[in-house]
Order: C-alpha cells, then structure tokens, then sequence
C-alpha cells in the first residue's frame, strides 16, 4: 500500500512538472518535424487513461478535444492559422450543442 502513495506522488509530481527525469527527454522518432520523447508518449497514454474513467458525454468531447489537440500539435501547422480556426469553430460547436 506505501509503495502505491509513492509511485502515485511521484507520478503526480512528473506530471506537473516538479520532477525530472532524464531518461524519458530522449527523442525516439521525428513526426512532422516534431520529436517524439517518451515522455510525451507517456502523456498522451495518460491523458487517454484518464479519459476513460469520464462520463459518457463528457468522454465524447474530451476525446474529440483530445483528438484536435494531437492534429493541432503535427498536422495542423503546416497551414497556417487554419488550424487555430478549425479549432475555435469545433469549441464553439461543442459549447453551442449543449443549447
């Protein structure tokens, strides 16, 4: 059970950013111009994770938002600013559909 509290405290620190550690800030590929280090490959899977422990529609639009975040962050800039509109236009549409 004391083993569970650390690894959970510091998983939370690594999340937020108190803790570093190194191995994780090494770039295992190049997509898009981007690198890809393991950490933010842990993040992503945590993120998605978490997602899954949220309510039905609240699950759908994290997904959704979740989904635009990753395009944004590879796809997405090699047009501009298309892709902060597409995501303001999808914000507005998710605001509006609970109306």
């Amino acid at each position: 059970m004391v083993v569970k509290i650390i690894l959970g405290i510091v998983a939370f620190l690594w999340v937020f950013g108190f803790v570093q550690i190194p191995l994780l800030n090494m770039t295992l590929f190049s997509l898009f111009g981007h690198p890809v280090t393991l950490r933010s490959l842990l993040l992503i899977g945590f993120i998605g994770y978490l997602i899954n422990f949220l309510p039905g529609i609240l699950q759908k639009i994290a997904m959704i938002l979740f989904v635009l975040w990753i395009l944004s962050q590879f796809v997405f800039p090699m047009f501009g600013s298309l892709g902060q509109l597409f995501l303001i236009i999808i914000i507005i549409a998710v605001v509006f559909s609970f109306f």
